[in-house]
């Protein structure tokens, strides 16, 4: 079952890909953007900082209409009572963006919402102490990995620093299948072309 789950959101991926250069207008005021972007976020029940590297690419469908793709990359620390527990992820998202709001070309409000794979390896001691020099010896731990799918809902605002060059500033949340969440922040900069 999962395997033609994903095998299906795969095929439609490829296929949206495939349709872009024929939903995409002749005008020159329509454009494509590759963004790098790093931020903060919430993990689970709020409980674990997450540090997130992503990367995107965006495809104006039309004025107000934006498709975005992004893969991003994850690490998180926390100690809870003294005991480790390291969180990495990676993570998947089509996203289609509603622009409400354009001033002079320069600035955009967007709002948008899409769909995420999230992958999560999570390593936490269970048991250890801690030796005559201060350092923590792991004696046990716990390790778990799983893949969810989920929602995204997110809301940025982008400005144009020079002719291809864009700085934008995201706000997202994330819901998943198993009930984990993901919420924060993210500076992203991007080149137009």
């Amino acid at each position: 079952m999962k395997k033609r789950n994903l095998t299906l959101i795969i095929l439609i991926f490829m296929i949206f890909i495939a349709l872009i250069p024929d939903l995409k207008s002749q005008d020159n005021d329509y454009e494509s953007k590759y963004e790098l972007g790093f931020g903060l976020s919430l993990l689970g029940s709020g409980d674990i900082p997450l540090f997130s590297i992503m990367n995107e690419i965006d495809y104006s469908i039309a004025k107000r209409l934006e498709l975005s793709m992004s893969f991003g990359l994850g690490k998180g620390l926390l100690y809870d009572l003294k005991w480790p527990s390291v969180t990495s992820t990676f993570q998947l998202n089509t996203n289609l963006f509603f622009i409400p709001l354009i001033i002079r070309n320069k600035y955009k409000f967007k709002l948008g919402t899409g769909f995420s794979i999230y992958n999560l390896n999570e390593g936490s001691a269970v048991t250890g102490y801690y030796d005559p020099d201060g350092h923590f010896v792991i004696t046990d731990y716990y390790f778990t990995q799983y893949t969810t799918y989920g929602f995204n809902v997110l809301i940025e605002n982008e400005l144009l620093l020079y002719k291809n060059i864009s700085a934008a500033f995201l706000l997202f949340f994330q819901r998943y299948q198993n009930r984990d969440t993901n919420a924060g922040g993210m500076l992203k900069m991007g080149y137009n072309f």
